[in-house]
C-alpha cells in the first residue's frame, strides 16, 4: 500500500521510469551551474583525504590513477569529480542527453581531459568489476526499484573499490513526496504526468500554501529557477530510506556500510556525524555501547527531519580492506601521527555571460575555520607525536563522542586539516 512519504504514483518498471526520468532532466536539467567549479593545486589531495574517511591511514586503498565512475553525473557533478581526481580516469553517466551536452560543454571550456560522458541507465549498464570508485548520490531513490540499480553498482565495482552513495532521508523528504503527490492529484496526472502542467501548478501553489509545514520548508524556494523546483516539486519518482532501510539494501547488493561520508551539505548544517549526544551520561553510554548501525538508527530516528540525507561509504563484501567499527577507526587515530597539511585552491567563476574563467588568483587551502579547541590541537601537530598523547596534553577528554568528533572535524574530506604520513 502506497502512503504519502515517498511519491510512486509513475513508479511502473525501471525502464518506464527510466523514459520518465530522460524527459524529466531533459527539459529541467540539473543541478544548476554553479557559480564556481573549483580544484586544488595538490592532485593527490582529495584521494588521499577519501581513504582517511574510511579509516586507511596508511592511504592504500585507492590507486594514485583510479577509474572512477560518476553514475548519474547530471549537469556538473562529472566535472567536479574529474575536478577532485586529476590524475583518474572519470566515467559521467546520465539519462539527460541535455545534462550530458552541458557538461561537454563546460569540461571542454575548462580544459578537462581526463572525463568522457556517455548517455546510458544505471539499470542495464554492462559495467563488471571496472571501477575503483564510484560516485552515485541522488540517483537510486528516483528509480522504480532502487534494488536494481544499486546491484548495477556492486557489480562495476573492483572487489577493492569505493561507493560513495547519498539516498534521501525518508523523514526529511516526506514532505517534498507529499508535496509531489498532492501536484499530481490536483493536476490530474497521477498516471500520465504532464511537467510543464505540474510544475504550474506547483508554482501556484508554492505562493498561495497556508501556513504549515509546508509553507515553512518551500518559502526558501520561492523565485528558484525552474530546474530547481522542478526537481524539488514535481519530481517523477522519490523514494526516501530509514538507516534500517538502507542498511537492507545495502546488504542485499552484496555491500556493506563502511562509515559515514563527510559532506560540504551535511557541513553547512553543522552536521559532523550520525553521532548522537544525550545529556544523560547513563544513557550515552548505553548509546555509545551500541554497534554503529544501531546507533545511527536511533540518531536518524531522533533527529528524523533534520539532516536531509543518508550519505555513505560502501564496499563489497569479499572487499579485502579489514572492516572497522568507528571505535576501532578512532583507537587507530588516536595511534597515528600527523601532518598539518596544506594546499591552494584555483576556481573557474562564471561570469555575465555564463562562461566559467580561471580566477587570477589562488586561495590557501584549507581555511582555517576552526572552533578553538581544534585550533588548540592544530596547534600541536608536529608529525611526531601521536593524536592520544596530544590529546593528553591538551587535557581533552578520550570518551568516544569526543575522540570521533575530532577525527571528523580534523582528519576527513570535508575538514582535511591533518593528514597520516605518506599522505599530501
Amino acid at each position: 500500500m502506497q502512503t504519502d512519504d515517498a511519491n510512486l504514483y509513475l513508479s511502473g518498471t525501471n525502464s518506464t521510469v527510466d523514459s520518465l526520468n530522460s524527459d524529466f532532466y531533459g527539459r529541467f536539467p540539473y543541478p544548476q551551474l554553479p557559480y564556481s567549479f573549483d580544484y586544488l593545486e595538490n592532485p593527490d589531495f582529495e584521494r588521499i583525504m577519501v581513504m582517511q574517511d574510511i579509516g586507511d591511514w596508511k592511504h592504500t586503498t585507492l590507486p594514485r590513477m583510479p577509474r572512477v565512475w560518476v553514475a548519474g553525473c547530471g549537469t556538473n557533478q562529472g566535472i567536479i569529480t574529474a575536478l577532485r581526481f586529476p590524475q583518474g580516469s572519470i566515467l559521467g553517466s546520465d539519462l539527460s542527453q541535455t545534462s550530458l551536452d552541458l557538461s561537454t560543454r563546460n569540461m571542454n571550456a575548462l580544459g578537462i581531459r581526463n572525463a568522457w560522458f556517455k548517455r546510458e541507465s544505471i539499470n542495464t549498464v554492462p559495467y563488471t568489476e571496472e571501477f575503483d570508485y564510484i560516485v552515485c548520490t541522488g540517483v537510486i531513490h528516483h528509480n522504480s526499484d532502487p534494488m536494481l540499480p544499486l546491484s548495477r553498482l556492486s557489480r562495476a565495482l573492483k572487489a577493492t573499490g569505493i561507493l560513495e552513495l547519498m539516498v534521501y532521508n525518508q523523514y526529511y523528504w516526506s514532505g517534498p513526496a507529499g508535496f509531489q503527490k498532492a501536484v499530481r492529484v490536483l493536476a490530474e496526472t497521477t498516471e500520465s504526468p504532464d511537467f510543464v502542467l505540474e510544475l504550474a501548478i506547483a508554482k501556484r501553489m508554492l505562493s498561495s500554501l497556508p501556513e504549515g509545514r509546508h509553507k515553512t520548508y518551500l518559502q526558501n524556494y520561492r523565485g528558484s529557477s525552474d530546474e530547481v523546483l522542478a526537481d524539488l516539486l514535481i519530481q517523477p519518482v522519490l523514494h526516501g530510506y530509514t538507516i534500517a532501510s538502507v542498511c537492507d539494501l545495502v546488504q542485499s547488493s552484496s555491500l556493506h556500510i563502511v562509515s559515514h561520508c563527510p559532506n560540504m551539505h551535511d557541513a553547512a548544517l553543522g552536521i559532523l556525524s550520525w553521532e548522537f549526544a544525550f545529556e544523560d551520561k547513563e544513557l550515552q553510554a548505553r548509546y555509545d555501547a551500541l554497534p554503529d548501525q544501531a546507533r545511527w538508527q536511533i540518531t536518524n530516528l531522533l533527529r528524523f527531519d533534520q539532516m536531509p540525507y543518508l550519505w555513505f561509504y560502501c564496499m563489497r563484501d569479499d572487499s579485502p580492506f579489514e572492516r572497522k567499527t568507528l571505535e576501532v577507526m578512532n583507537a587507530e587515530f588516536l595511534q597515528t601521527t600527523f601532518s598539518r597539511v596544506e594546499t591552494t585552491r584555483r576556481s573557474f567563476r562564471r561570469d555575465e555571460r555564463g562562461e566559467y574563467k580561471l580566477s587570477p588568483k589562488a586561495i590557501p587551502y584549507p581555511s582555517r575555520y576552526l572552533k578553538s579547541n581544534q585550533q588548540q590541537i592544530l596547534a600541536q601537530i608536529d608529525g611526531k607525536t601521536t593524536m592520544g598523547a596530544i590529546l593528553d596534553r591538551c587535557s581533552f577528554d578520550k570518551n568516544f563522542q569526543s575522540i570521533n568528533s575530532i577525527r571528523v572535524a580534523l582528519a576527513t574530506s570535508a575538514f582535511p586539516y591533518v593528514v597520516a604520513p605518506g599522505g599530501v
